[in-house]
């Protein structure tokens, strides 16, 4: 369930992307090249944030306060992140900070991946220096799920990120490519923008590009097959009509905005991206979501030092799989 918002999430991020204005097929192209680099990245650093306010996640999505909680973190909060990542081996070091909307008080949730195990720390239920170890050939057996994550997985993310984002770039119209000026000297910055006259096409695009993203990242592993035949519902040609006639319902509160730097190697070094939509369902209900997210890439194959100790106070992952459905205690 966790995993399946998560995505959520994410496909808000995706639909950012195949929007925009401007002109040039070559920059499209550009971009579309950069996109596929992404598989040649062997070793990197990592950094971003993410301000977020999104649906909130329905009650029966958990029924323990403390996921409840850390799903409402995830999507209405700020977060930022910074960490070390190797594909080959996979190996990732990771600390992510959430701060929940109406706190001034940042969560620290370090994660490390080394030898075919996850360790992950939560301080609401670990005590200090405790962390949670989970063996990812064991994660099926534990997690009771069709496709649980692997050390497999996690080394193809990148070649599932650009055949992701490559599908939706290239059905964009180039005319919405532009070129600009930025503070970074050194790197490219090729702008993605939406504004309120391209809504119709937006959600053509999302209708077209999500039921095969959904697909890749089922077939994937990210998630469960369920959950894509639920977007297949959500997604279908009577949905994809009655939006198309009710576009007019759907306010751009500033522009749809995906901005992506590449450098000299053709690396798309940086990118930004926001969105801040109200729509009014067919229950004449009126939701608001915000996305501003920035994520950026240094260190590239230059194999940057990983610097967290392997930690010896661990406590088996099933004790929090257990207590995150609600039949023990941490």
């Amino acid at each position: 369930m966790v995993r399946s918002y998560i995505t959520l999430i994410m496909l808000v991020l995706l639909a950012t992307a195949a929007v925009g204005c401007g002109d040039g097929e070559q920059l499209q192209l550009d971009v579309q090249n950069a996109l596929a680099k992404h598989t040649e990245m062997n070793n990197y650093r990592f950094s971003g944030s993410a301000n977020l306010a999104l649906e909130r996640p329905d009650g029966d999505w958990s029924s323990n306060p403390l996921t409840a909680g850390i799903l409402t973190m995830i999507t209405n909060g700020q977060l930022s992140w910074e960490g070390i990542a190797s594909v080959e081996p996979v190996r990732m070091e990771l600390l992510l900070k959430l701060t929940p909307h109406s706190s001034s008080q940042a969560i620290d949730i370090p994660m490390l991946i080394k030898d075919n195990k996850m360790y992950l720390h939560i301080p609401a239920i670990n005590e200090p220096e405790q962390y949670y170890e989970i063996n990812l050939d064991q994660l099926s057996e534990m997690s009771s799920t069709d496709n649980p994550l692997s050390v497999k997985q996690l080394g193809n993310a990148g070649q599932l990120f650009s055949s992701i984002f490559q599908k939706i770039v290239s059905s964009v119209n180039p005319k919405r490519f532009e070129e600009i000026t930025g503070k970074d000297a050194d790197l490219r910055s090729i702008n993605i923008t939406l504004n309120q006259k391209h809504v119709e096409e937006a959600i053509d695009i999302w209708f077209t590009a999500v039921p095969e993203i959904m697909k890749q990242l089922n077939d994937a592993g990210y998630i469960q097959p369920k959950t894509e035949q639920a977007w297949e519902q959500k997604l279908s040609q009577a949905n994809y009509r009655n939006w198309i006639e009710r576009s007019d319902e759907i306010t751009l509160n500033q522009p749809l905005t995906l901005l992506m730097k590449l450098d000299d190697e053709g690396y798309v070094r940086e990118s930004h991206m926001k969105a801040d939509i109200t729509a009014t369902d067919k229950k004449t209900t009126t939701k608001t979501w915000s996305v501003d997210v920035v994520n950026r890439y240094d260190d590239i194959n230059q194999n940057p030092a990983f610097t967290q100790p392997i930690p010896t106070n661990v406590k088996p992952f099933s004790d929090i799989l257990e207590f995150m459905s609600g039949k023990q205690n941490p």
